[in-house]
């Protein structure tokens, strides 16, 4: 994801929400060490002043015992500054299905932007 800095960066933090379910539930989607977003940007590093284009990409892995498989859920990503105030905030929709699933399968079924499929299989997705 590439996006301008709307002021001077000292350090971003990654978080994220996932909402599950027919009447969507927010649950909180840990993110570990992915949470330190200065480490996951190219070309630059933080502190990031006003102006300056950031290209943050972020790959996800899942593992299989934490996937309900044929779920739909939208998780929001956001990244928040030193003041923990969102600089960036991205909504993205996803499918969980078994890993035996091809991607001419999934398109034909699916206007889901993003799939997530167990790691033994394939790489999640990057934003």
């Amino acid at each position: 994801m590439v996006f301008t800095a709307p002021h001077d960066i000292t350090h971003m933090n990654t978080l994220a929400t996932a909402f599950v379910g027919i009447i969507p539930v927010p649950v909180p989607f840990p993110m570990g060490h992915l949470s330190a977003a200065c480490d996951l940007l190219l070309d630059i590093s933080c502190p990031v002043t006003k102006g300056h284009t950031i290209n943050y990409e972020l790959n996800i892995f899942m593992e299989p015992s934490v996937m309900l498989l044929n779920t739909r859920a939208n998780v929001e990503f956001r990244l928040v500054d030193q003041n923990n105030e969102i600089i960036v905030c991205i909504d993205v929709p996803f499918n969980i299905v078994p890993a035996n699933s091809t991607i001419t399968q999934l398109r034909n079924n699916s206007k889901s932007f993003f799939y997530l499929i167990p790691k033994n299989d394939l790489q999640v997705g990057t934003l």
